[in-house]
């Protein structure tokens, strides 16, 4: 019945640690339940953090 219809939408503006920030998150009801998009533009670059303290022991890492 409202396949692909945008039901609500939010606006991002971004804070004073990262003021370039900005994008939009729809949703949209679709058959079994509701699909969300998000653009979003202005991130800062990736910065890699230290790995958790579990990773030396974690199998994968």
């Amino acid at each position: 019945m409202f396949a692909n219809r945008t039901t609500a939408m939010a606006r991002i503006k971004g804070g004073p640690l990262a003021p370039d920030i900005t994008g939009v998150v729809r949703f949209r009801e679709v058959y079994g339940g509701t699909w969300i998009s998000v653009e979003v533009s202005g991130l800062p670059d990736y910065v890699p953090g230290d790995p958790p303290h579990w990773a030396s022991w974690f199998p994968y890492s």
